[in-house]
């Protein structure tokens, strides 16, 4: 069987991405580099019922190419980084004081207050 060819280079994919068109066919590979997932990772994800993302292209005949599109990747990444997002607020909302002291940064709200005398300096 001859070695499948993608429709765009990885490298030109990694320089261009934010510039292609939703349609561009990707092979698992170069979704393994753009997502992190790696191939038994993805063929796993299929296996599973219902299927997760990202959904490659629907396959006209079984045991074909498995192909995905760029717009798949591209809505699996954005539903990804609003699921890390949501659950960081949860994380943040219920962390206990001691979590929150060990991992506080100082542009944030910090709640405690400073009472008495504070002449001396930290």
């Amino acid at each position: 069987m001859p070695k499948r060819v993608a429709a765009v280079s990885t490298e030109f994919l990694m320089r261009e991405v934010g510039h292609l068109d939703d349609s561009v066919l990707l092979l698992p590979q170069q979704v393994f580099i753009l997502t992190g997932l790696s191939l038994g990772m993805l063929k796993e994800r299929m296996r599973t019922r219902p299927p997760q993302p990202p959904h490659p292209m629907p396959r006209e005949k079984a045991h074909t190419a498995i192909w995905y599109s760029l717009g798949e990747i591209r809505r699996f990444l954005r539903e990804r980084a609003e699921t890390a997002e949501i659950d960081r607020a949860i994380a943040m909302k219920h962390r206990s004081f001691s979590a929150w002291i060990n991992t506080g940064t100082p542009d944030e709200l910090w709640p405690i207050t400073l009472v008495g005398p504070t002449s001396h300096r930290f």
